[in-house]
């Protein structure tokens, strides 16, 4: 644009009045307030932009760590998939060797029952109640399998039951004899007692067990409490020796 002469400024101003001049400078500083207006939209539009950016990073960081923890999990369970078919492929294997072991004792069972009839028919056969005309019995008689009865209840059994006019004497047979069978052995007795009692027969009872294992602690701990000790002995069985002091407990 070419710059105006002092001439064609004053003859433009001969047009001009305070008026017009007033509202050019409105409709101005309209625009300008429009163009700041668009300015700051702009501006704001930008910053919500970039916070939206910035939104779209984050949501973008918490989806692939949620990815990553999905994953990790996916993982975890088909581990512990694998460990469950592992524990239960162990857990069969232990089931198996359990019942064959169960098995095996079943059988062992049965041979040490059939190897305690062996040894009671031997006791019986070896003639036990003789064993005890050295202390004075005298016995004339030996019975296996007894059971004291009183209609269908059965008071107490009796592996060997030796007997005669004056006394009577429970066997409790064992393979392997304890302390435990000893405290048994003396209830039983109590019980037999009572039987004999409510039928009138006052014959006395003593108490002996027979073991084809009898530790020496065992075969004290029965002897302490008044009973006899029976034993193998070769081919055939004898009474264990009594200790000084010992006196046979009498029902």
């Amino acid at each position: 644009m070419e710059a105006m002469t002092a001439e064609q400024a004053a003859e433009v101003g001969k047009d001009l009045d305070f008026a017009k001049v007033w509202a050019a400078l409105m409709k101005f500083d309209e625009q300008q307030r429009r163009t700041d207006e668009q300015i700051a939209r702009m501006s704001k539009e930008v910053a919500e932009l970039s916070i939206s950016g910035r939104r779209t990073d984050e949501q973008q960081r918490r989806t692939d760590e949620q990815i990553a923890r999905t994953s990790k999990e996916v993982d975890e369970l088909s581990i512990s998939g694998r460990r469950t078919a592992d524990q239960q492929r162990r857990t069969d294997e232990q089931i198996a060797t359990m019942s064959k072991e169960v098995a095996e004792l079943s059988k062992n069972i049965g041979g040490v029952n059939r190897s305690l009839g062996r040894w009671t028919e031997q006791l019986v056969a070896a003639k036990l109640w003789e064993k005890f005309d050295a202390f004075e019995y005298e016995f004339t008689k030996g019975s296996r399998n007894i059971k004291f009865r009183d209609g269908r209840q059965i008071f107490a059994e009796a592996d060997i039951f030796l007997e005669n006019g004056d006394y009577a004497m429970p066997v409790e047979v064992k393979t392997d004899l304890n302390e435990e069978d000893i405290d048994e052995h003396l209830e039983r007795i109590g019980k037999i007692r009572l039987y004999m009692d409510k039928r009138g027969d006052k014959r006395r009872l003593v108490g002996s067990v027979a073991g084809a294992i009898v530790p020496e602690s065992v075969c004290r701990y029965a002897q302490k409490k008044g009973l006899y000790v029976v034993v193998q002995s070769g081919d055939s069985v004898e009474v264990v020796g009594m200790p000084k002091g010992f006196e046979a407990r009498k029902w």
